[in-house]
């Protein structure tokens, strides 16, 4: 990994919304440290949102099939449903500490 300076692409990032989102769905080379805050934002928020809504709908059809074994069967997925939720809160968590960190430890380098 190279911490070398690069120059930005003389090109204009489309900041319209379906630009945006097409960037989000099909990945970016944009230089988040410039230019508006809100496009970046949704670029890096939208495969997050993607990830726990698919996780959402797996735990919704695999209620709808258990729910077919009895109501202890629902309430074993039910109690699995919440503990991966609490992993996935403290991944996150973990996850937003680690980049707040690297990130402040760069611009220590940069300054």
């Amino acid at each position: 990994m190279s911490f070398e300076r690069q120059e930005p692409s003389l090109t204009a990032a489309d900041n319209s919304f379906f630009g945006v989102l097409r960037e989000a769905f099909v990945g970016t080379s944009r230089d988040f440290t410039q230019g508006p805050l809100v496009p970046g934002l949704i670029i890096l928020a939208i495969p997050m949102i993607l990830e726990m809504s698919m996780e959402a709908l797996f735990a919704i059809v695999d209620t709808f099939f258990v729910a077919k074994l009895g109501a202890e069967a629902v309430a074993v997925v039910g109690l699995t449903e919440s503990v991966l939720a609490l992993i996935y809160a403290v991944a996150v968590g973990l996850s937003v500490g680690a980049t707040a960190t690297v990130a402040r430890r760069l611009s220590l380098i940069h300054i």
